[in-house]
């Protein structure tokens, strides 16, 4: 009795932390308004993690027979996920979203295999790097993207400014001699 309420409560355990983990990455997801969330990350780690626990559990109730590698369900977990990520993927002319999320589901089905094999320690240190890429890292994208937006009105005033000193000599601006570009 006292193993069967060990493994329960390893087991328990498991499933919980693979919840919390993949649920702050989903609450991120959520909060953007992307349509995986918080549930469908959740799920995707649990589901991870019992792939991993049920690959385990097959090896070790059958180790006396050699039935091949045990890792083979957790590579099919890679598989499955990648094709689940795929349809978050949206193409519309030049635009594509759901890179982000695709990548973030990516993640979670990776913590839960982490929290699955018992490795909590590589679980918890990935999502909270997740976290920050997820969360932090968007005010460098918006910084990023107020540049690109001021960026070429500078580039138009340096135009105008190359363009009216070299009106009357031979020389070429600097950046249309390294890059062959012209100003607009």
């Amino acid at each position: 009795m006292g193993s069967i309420l060990r493994e329960m409560i390893e087991i328990f355990s498991k499933i919980s932390l693979v919840v919390i983990l993949s649920g702050i990455i989903g609450a991120e997801r959520y909060l953007r308004h992307k349509g995986a969330g918080l549930r469908t990350h959740i799920l995707i780690g649990v589901g991870s993690t019992l792939l991993v626990l049920t690959s385990y559990y097959v090896s070790d109730i059958h180790r006396y027979i050699n039935l091949g590698d045990p890792t083979r369900i957790i590579a099919a977990i890679v598989t499955g996920i990648g094709f689940l990520c795929a349809g978050t993927i949206i193409r519309s002319g030049d635009n594509v979203t759901g890179l982000t999320t695709s990548a973030s589901l990516w993640v979670v089905a990776c913590i839960g295999i982490a929290v699955g094999a018992g490795y909590w320690t590589a679980a918890l240190i990935s999502t909270f790097i997740v976290f920050w890429i997820l969360y932090g890292l968007r005010s460098v994208e918006k910084k990023l993207e107020t540049l690109l937006l001021i960026a070429p009105l500078y580039w138009h005033h340096f135009c105008s400014h190359t363009e009216n000193h070299l009106e009357n000599s031979n020389q070429v601006p600097v950046y249309q001699y390294f890059h062959g570009a012209t100003c607009f």
